[in-house]
């Protein structure tokens, strides 16, 4: 039997009227007519991902994360709580529960850090409700006490009375369900007085199921009509639908099977219609249980496959978009990242932020990893599986990358240590900084493409040569490049994208000292199953022999090894060098 957990943004409207899509038009079109982004348009945005929240939770997500990144960018401070807690929503009506949880925390945070005692609010009853579903309900009623709290402090009557619904219905769950009526009824009065129907009738569902759990069955049938009545006058169908899926089990253990039938039946189809998964697959199950006591064996075996196929549907669902909540969140932290390094004073706090950057990469991936399955409760049953294999793969995956890429990144500094000679600490940490972007470039390729093993060549060069162009001062220099497709996975790209670094800072650093039209030239073509990378500029040349021992040569050709390529130095103005290799 289901409780109904209370909070404000539940039974939002069921679907968009006519009139309220074409405020959505509107909002859309001004946002996007507006050169500037202002309070205004945050706030258009909120209101947005309020209305989506319930009939398209994915676009309620993506919205609110628009907003979000404007307050980042505008620096406004006052409207970052209010972002995370719309994005925390949005997941939370998505059912990814581990995801809204990490989220939470920062709503929290943010609603503590301004004093913002009803986004604080709201941010402590929706991390109660994450912790609710995740099955944790110690923290639960932690997170709940906390803002019926602050809900007294502040004389908010409302906010009160959720918290002592909810406060009841983490008593009812650990088996005192008389504490959890009369914590009900308590909420109750406060709605009533605040003239809140919808509250009223949130209540009624809750005490109703609280009576089925001590048999007292037309106490809770009384209950559930109330309710119902309420629900059909205010146009709640996701609501009706939970009712009539309350209604048809307690009806199925009175014995009424054919109540109990059409109650199932009328659930499963405002389930359909507003595409309610979880709850159609909870009273399918039901269904078929009727149908076998009604002794038709053969549709409740047809309502059990549907209820199997419907289960299997879900649990895929879930499966494919783990990948995409993890780029989702690896994107949000790379946005706060991004500007924090802009506003950084000095190079040496550019580099240990990039150490943390590859920390938080390491800590988000291990928070978003775990997938939250469908929490359903049958008189404080749960129905709980995870798939730990393919999270432990994916975990391990990310483990490996970060393993190796931290295993390059030391070695290259330990070899910069052996040879730095006189060279100022400075132009010692430009080059390991250069390095390290050359490595760190493949990542954010990596992460913006859907194929996680290989990386267009092409494309990474193109990147590569923006930096050079950023990062160095050469008058005149120009850049030709004519590179071939081709597709490489990390073991040769990382070597590959180490090469260029080393040989085209090498030429910008040394080559070009009385060049008067400075030019690189970087050349990729496949030939016969080879592929053949070319790296020349026009400069004034070196003796290989007498630099054979630098740094850059050296690990050039280590590099080369490492791809069972070969190198060769052309014979041409200026240097060039020629790097082949099997793809």
């Amino acid at each position: 039997m289901k409780r109904f957990i209370f909070c404000i943004f539940f039974f939002a409207v069921a679907k968009l009227a006519t009139s309220q899509t074409s405020s959505i038009d509107s909002l859309v079109m001004l946002l996007n007519n507006a050169k500037k982004k202002s309070d205004k348009h945050v706030e258009l945005l909120f209101s947005l991902a309020d209305e989506l929240r319930q009939v398209d939770p994915d676009s309620s997500l993506k919205t609110a994360q628009l907003a979000f990144n404007i307050t980042l960018e505008k620096s406004m401070e006052d409207q970052k709580a209010s972002a995370l807690h719309r994005i925390v929503t949005a997941y939370n009506f998505l059912g990814k529960f581990d995801t809204a949880v990490v989220i939470g925390y920062r709503a929290i945070e943010e609603g503590e850090k301004l004093e913002d005692k009803g986004a604080l609010m709201k941010a402590l009853n929706a991390q109660a409700i994450n912790f609710y579903y995740l099955d944790d309900l110690i923290k639960a009623a932690e997170y709940f006490d906390r803002c019926y709290k602050v809900a007294l402090k502040e004389n908010n009557e409302l906010e009160a009375a959720n918290a002592l619904q909810n406060i009841g219905l983490v008593k009812g769950i650990l088996g005192d369900v008389e504490s959890e009526i009369a914590n009900y009824q308590k909420a109750k009065e406060v709605m009533r007085r605040l003239d809140f129907e919808e509250g009223v009738a949130n209540i009624d569902m809750n005490i109703g199921t609280a009576y089925i759990s001590l048999e007292k069955f037309s106490e809770g049938l009384k209950a559930f009509e109330e309710a119902q009545v309420v629900f059909e006058k205010l146009g709640h169908k996701a609501a009706l639908c939970v009712i009539h899926t309350n209604l048809a089990e307690t009806n199925l253990i009175l014995g009424r099977l054919n109540e109990a039938e059409e109650n199932a039946l009328i659930s499963i189809a405002i389930a359909d219609e507003l595409l309610l998964a979880n709850e159609k697959k909870y009273t399918i199950e039901i269904l078929s249980r009727i149908y076998q006591n009604q002794g038709d064996f053969e549709k409740a075996l047809l309502t059990l496959k549907e209820f199997q196929l419907l289960k299997d549907s879900i649990f895929k669902e879930e499966k494919l978009s783990q990948i995409e909540e993890l780029k989702v969140a690896y994107e949000t932290k790379q946005r706060e990242d991004d500007i924090a390094l802009l506003n950084a004073s000095n190079e040496l706090k550019d580099a240990r932020l990039g150490q943390q950057r590859i920390f938080l990469i390491v800590l988000i991936g291990g928070s978003v990893i775990f997938l939250v399955l469908v929490l359903i409760l049958f008189n404080r049953y749960k129905l709980k599986k995870r798939s730990a294999e393919e999270k432990e793969v994916l975990l391990k995956e990310i483990h490996h990358r970060v393993k190796n890429n931290l295993q390059i990144i030391e070695s290259l500094l330990s070899l910069q240590e052996q040879t730095k000679g006189n060279r100022k600490p400075e132009e010692l940490l430009k080059v390991s900084q250069d390095r390290i972007h050359a490595i760190s470039a493949i990542h954010d390729k990596l992460y913006q493409s859907s194929n996680l093993k290989e990386i267009n060549f092409k494309s990474y060069i193109v990147d590569l040569i923006e930096h050079f162009s950023t990062s160095y001062s050469v008058e005149n220099l120009r850049f030709q490049t004519n590179v071939e497709e081709v597709d490489l996975d990390l073991d040769q790209l990382i070597p590959c994208g180490l090469i260029v670094n080393e040989l085209v800072t090498n030429s910008i650093k040394y080559a070009f000292e009385k060049s008067e039209n400075p030019t690189i030239d970087i050349k990729g073509e496949k030939a016969e199953g080879m592929y053949h990378l070319r790296i020349a500029d026009n400069g004034c040349g070196f003796d290989e022999q007498g630099n054979s021992q630098s740094i850059g040569l050296r690990l050039v050709k280590s590099l080369v090894r490492q791809i069972n390529g070969s190198i060769e130095r052309l014979s041409m103005k200026g240097t060039a060098y020629q790097i082949s290799f099997t793809p």
